[in-house]
C-alpha cells in the first residue's frame, strides 16, 4: 500500500462512514484523473496525490454528515467535481447534477463519471442564472462565491421544502442571517480528516 493510499485509509476512518468495499480504489482513481489533469487544463492548484486526497477528496466527504435527506442534489459551482463527485461514489442512492459555467471543468467532469461508471451524475454546462428550475431537494456549494453571493445563486434552485447547504470557511454573520430569512437554519463545524482544517457549514430550509 503506498503512502496516498495509507493516508487516503486513515481519513476514511475517521470519518467513521459505512463503505462498500469498492470506494477508497473509486476514490483514489478519482483523485489520480484530478492530477492527470491539473496541469493540462488548470482544474485546481493542487497537484500532489496526497493533497488532491486531503483537500479534495476527504473534504468533500466530510461533509456528507451534514447534507439533509433528498434524492436530487445539486453541486453549484462544481469545478473540478467537488463535493458532487466523492458524494456520488459515497451515496449512488442519489441523483447527483453538477453545474458550472468553465467549459474545460465541465469536460473533465464528463470524463471523470465515464471513466468511473458514475451513471447517478449529470453535469450541466452554464451559468446558474441562465440553468435554473426549482427541483432540487438540496442545493450544495462550496467555495463558489462569497457567502452572500453564493445564497443568492443557490435559492432559485431549490424546492419548496428542500435545504441549502453552503460550506466554507469562517463567514460574517450577514451569511447566517440570510439563511435564517428562508427559514429553519443551522450552523456547525466539521474538520478535514487527516489535517484537522475547520470548515463551517450553513443549512437552512426553503418554507415557502
Amino acid at each position: 500500500m503506498d503512502s496516498a493510499e495509507a493516508m487516503l485509509d486513515r481519513g476514511l476512518a475517521e470519518l467513521g462512514l459505512e463503505l462498500r468495499p469498492e470506494l477508497p480504489q473509486k476514490l483514489l482513481a478519482l483523485a489520480r484523473l484530478v492530477c492527470d489533469w491539473a496541469p493540462r487544463v488548470n482544474l485546481t492548484g493542487y497537484r500532489s496525490l496526497e493533497d488532491v486526497l486531503r483537500w479534495l477528496v476527504l473534504d468533500a466527504l466530510a461533509l456528507a454528515p451534514h447534507l439533509p435527506a433528498g434524492d436530487l442534489l445539486l453541486d453549484l459551482g462544481s469545478g473540478a467535481g467537488f463535493p458532487g463527485l466523492p458524494l456520488a461514489i459515497l451515496e449512488p442512492h442519489r441523483q447527483i447534477v453538477l453545474v458550472d459555467s468553465r467549459r474545460r471543468r465541465h469536460h473533465f467532469q464528463r470524463a471523470a463519471i465515464r471513466q468511473l461508471g458514475l451513471s447517478n451524475v449529470q453535469p450541466r454546462l452554464g451559468r446558474s442564472e441562465d440553468l435554473c428550475e426549482p427541483v432540487f431537494h438540496v442545493v450544495v456549494a462550496q467555495a463558489l462565491a462569497a457567502p452572500k453571493q453564493s445564497l443568492a445563486l443557490m435559492f432559485p434552485w431549490l424546492r419548496v421544502g428542500g435545504w441549502l447547504v453552503l460550506a466554507s470557511g469562517p463567514a460574517g454573520p450577514g451569511a447566517l442571517a440570510r439563511l435564517e430569512s428562508l427559514g429553519p437554519a443551522q450552523s456547525r463545524t466539521y474538520s478535514i480528516p487527516t489535517l484537522g482544517v475547520q470548515r463551517s457549514v450553513w443549512t437552512a430550509q426553503r418554507v415557502s
